[in-house]
């Protein structure tokens, strides 16, 4: 979807992303404990999906918003 919308600062934009390819997957880095146990979660669970909720700053204005700079999607190798 392209175009234009009006947002206000503070406002949060929600960027759900599904793989629709098996043959790439969803890289997820843990860091610490809890974010480990949250990404075993969601690669049990959700294995072809994330969602990422991005605060809307200034410093982020005039930005284009891309999956790549939120979410990291890579191919499988054959032993995936």
């Amino acid at each position: 979807m392209d175009g234009e919308i009006e947002i206000r600062e503070e406002d949060e934009l929600v960027l759900l992303y599904e793989l629709t390819d098996d043959n790439y997957k969803i890289v997820r880095n843990s860091d610490g404990f809890w974010k480990g146990l949250n990404d075993w979660r969601k690669n049990t669970f959700s294995q072809n999906s994330e969602e990422v909720t991005i605060k809307l700053t200034d410093e982020i204005d005039g930005t284009t918003i891309k999956r790549s700079d939120y979410i990291v999607v890579s191919e499988k190798t054959k032993e995936e």
